[in-house]
């Protein structure tokens, strides 16, 4: 399981595992919200290449699983989350994670993998189960939670038809036979009318009305009680309800219908772009006119940058040689000797700086070699933009960053991160400076350019590595840092290794760390240590 923390506009990874891809609903993200993010309708966003996966999570969700259709390779991560009670548009968004997906060692038929469905979709999907009760609770459930007290059973009974009555008169006696006509009257009045024939027998008890049926999950009351004989409208079984049963605070249906307009009105602004695209006049542009005329563009722009860059190669190596021959004339052999003998004294005294004997005052906090994650894994961390991560786990999803292939030293390359990423990296073991010692620093570097050191002073309070390097990072980005003068000098075949002195910096301890890019410089530094030079 993997377990984030999104604070603002940012993720936190808290806890990781090894991603292998062909996984079907397997590996779980758990996410932790702070602060706003609580009261967002939250969506998790998947992008790899050029598809993207979105999840709805909903408001009180925390939890997905990784999409399946992410293969071996880089994939991105991110959460955005709306305010549906804001009566105008309110989206949260994070800066995205970095997922390193490992090709698995599954063989054989892949099973049909159950698509991820759209954004709109999933959302459609909610209103839909809010509108017909199909969201997983039973009907007893809803009663409930709008404040029914009792057992289901006692629900149950409260929808069943009342037993009929007792038979009183039964059905109506018959009716007696007419009297005869009266005689005519001798002065012409009417005759009298006949009397009424005698009461019909009682009729026979009338039989006890049939138990309601049990209410089905899934289906709401009404179309419950539709299916049992009732008919009329819904307000009409409503109504009924609030007259002969005690669920009056239950039988209406405001709460529900607040609910579904509240993920109606999260849903609006994705309906009418759902299978459409806002960049259409844009898209339409893009004829194949335009493509081709890209192509040729891109083409001449890269012979026009391939000869930049060998006019370039040109001038640095005349920036080693003269074009008087004059001063050539005076290059003799005694004084190509001198440069030789000078040229052994720099490599001697580089292999002594190399070797320097472990008893000697040099605290080393970065050495590069085999040993170089078991010794290192923990005390050197980065952050990047998928946030802080120790040195072993850093390079467990970037594999060229700290690599056999490079001797195990940091490696600021282009094939883990591509062109201008920039790295963090902070050393989370203190070091005690003085006026009297300086900062060893071996690399290589691809170009000459301005770098950036710094010097955090160590904090007093008891502190995990991962808290350390967030403490570091914290003080770098808020101006605290001590900077240290840097730039990186050219030497892409060689180490170099430099000192820089600490003499203008007060006693004390200090937590080292550096900014590199993955630029022309992409660095590779193969150690760093704290000297004592007298």
């Amino acid at each position: 399981m993997w377990k984030f923390l999104v604070k603002n506009q940012s993720i936190e990874i808290v806890e990781r595992e090894i991603l292998a891809d062909h996984q079907i609903q397997y590996v779980q993200f758990k996410f932790t919200f702070d602060g706003d993010w609580k009261r967002f309708h939250k969506v998790v966003q998947f992008s790899q290449c050029d598809e993207v996966y979105s999840i709805s999570i909903g408001i009180d969700g925390t939890s997905c699983y990784l999409p399946a259709e992410l293969h071996a390779g880089a994939a991105k991560m991110a959460v955005f989350g709306y305010d549906t009670d804001s009566d105008t548009t309110v989206r949260a968004t994070t800066v995205p994670v970095t997922l390193n997906i490992r090709e698995s060692g599954f063989e054989g038929d892949d099973p049909p993998i159950p698509p991820t469905p759209d954004l709109y979709t999933q959302l459609l999907k909610r209103i839909m189960d809010a509108e017909q009760r199909i969201d997983g609770r039973s009907a007893y459930e809803i009663a409930v939670e709008h404040g029914f007290v009792g057992s289901e059973e006692q629900w149950l009974a409260s929808l069943c038809g009342a037993d009929g009555h007792d038979g009183i008169d039964g059905r109506d006696g018959a009716d007696g036979q007419n009297g005869h006509d009266g005689m005519d009257g001798k002065d012409g009045r009417d005759g009298v009318d006949g009397a009424d024939g005698a009461p019909g027998h009682d009729g026979k008890d009338g039989k006890d009305g049939r138990n309601g049926k049990d209410g089905t999950d899934g289906k709401s009351a009404y179309e419950i009680a539709v299916a049992n004989g009732f008919s009329g409208t819904e307000t009409e079984w409503l109504e009924s309800l609030k007259a002969a049963t005690d669920l009056a605070p239950y039988a209406t249906k405001d709460l529900l219908y607040e609910q579904i307009l509240l993920v109606r009105e999260a849903m609006a602004p994705l309906e009418h772009v759902s299978h459409s695209h806002q960049n259409k006049d844009v898209l339409d542009s893009i004829t194949e006119q335009f493509m081709q005329d890209l192509t040729a563009f891109k083409a001449s722009t890269v012979g026009t940058l391939h000869g930049l860059s060998t006019g370039l190669s040109e001038v640095a190596g005349q920036a080693h040689t003269h074009d008087n021959k004059t001063v050539l004339d005076t290059i003799t052999p005694a004084k190509v000797a001198e440069w030789s003998n000078t040229q052994r004294t720099l490599e001697s005294l580089q292999a002594q700086i190399d070797n320097l004997h472990p008893c000697d005052s040099a605290v080393t906090l970065f050495h590069s070699g085999s040993d170089t994650l078991s010794t290192y894994g923990e005390s050197i961390y980065t952050f990047y933009n998928d946030g802080y991560r120790s040195l072993a786990g850093f390079s467990e999803s970037y594999p060229h960053f700290c690599a056999e292939e490079n001797g195990y030293a940091l490696y600021y390359n282009q094939p883990d991160f591509n062109w201008g990423a920039v790295i963090y990296t902070m050393c989370t073991e203190p070091v005690h400076l003085t006026s009297s010692k300086s900062i060893l620093l071996s690399y290589k570097s691809g170009a000459t350019d301005i770098g950036e050191l710094w010097l955090v002073p160590k904090n007093d309070q008891s502190m995990s590595p991962a808290d350390t390097a967030r403490y570091i990072h914290e003080a770098i980005q808020n101006h605290t840092a001590i900077s240290v003068s840097f730039g990186w000098l050219n030497s892409v075949d060689n180490f170099i290794s430099v000192l820089h002195s600490c003499g203008n910096i007060p006693a004390g301890e200090y937590h080292f760390a550096w900014k590199a890019v993955t630029d022309n410089t992409h660095p590779i530094i193969r150690k760093i240590k704290v000297l004592e030079v007298n």
